[in-house]
């Protein structure tokens, strides 16, 4: 019996069940492969098609105003502009800032978007939120700016995000809110 070599009835058996197996499971790979690209081709083209994504289905809308604030204007973010709000907003302390480059108008409670900001912070948040969003600052409970869509269009809601900054003043901090509406 030591002399015995491997018995080859097993492999007959062995071989075709595991040929087999490995079939199945590269059947079973390529179906999921196909129904994932297949889900994404659906959400792909159901977005191009014009439809967008309602304010109360967005999960991430502390993301959304994160990087909105990230957003370049001029040589700032949009969150260093906001910073800079409290010394100006009642009397410009900070001319190269607030005078003619970022704002069309003052107005007697605080500072609104021009077309160019309004613009570039539309380009961002439109693609999602469509004319449903509205931007605004507070200064010790006060509102000192305010940007939204001229003909926003209010619906249900609002769903809104809080988000505090500091100023210039390490002690002083403004709250800078986005609120959307389905």
């Amino acid at each position: 019996m030591l002399n015995k070599k491997a018995q080859t009835e097993d492999l007959g058996i062995e071989i075709p069940f595991a040929i087999v197996i490995t079939i199945i499971g590269v059947i079973a790979l390529s179906l999921v492969s196909a129904d994932y690209n297949w889900s994404l081709d659906r959400a792909k083209s159901s977005l191009q098609s014009g439809t967008t994504i309602a304010p109360f289905d967005a999960k991430f809308l502390g993301t959304d105003l994160e990087n909105t604030l990230k957003l370049s204007v001029e040589n700032y973010s949009f969150g260093e502009l906001i910073a800079y709000m409290p010394r100006n907003y009642q009397e410009v302390q900070d001319p190269s800032l607030f005078e003619g480059i970022l704002w069309d108008k003052w107005l007697t409670d605080g500072l609104a978007c021009d077309q160019e900001l309004y613009t570039q912070i539309n380009d961002y948040l439109s693609p999602i939120y469509g004319k449903y969003w509205q931007i605004k600052a507070y200064y010790k409970e006060e509102e000192i700016f305010s940007c939204y869509p001229p003909d926003i269009l209010y619906g249900l809601g609002p769903q809104q995000t809080n988000m505090t900054l500091p100023t210039l003043d390490p002690q002083e901090t403004v709250l800078v809110q986005l609120k959307v509406y389905q």
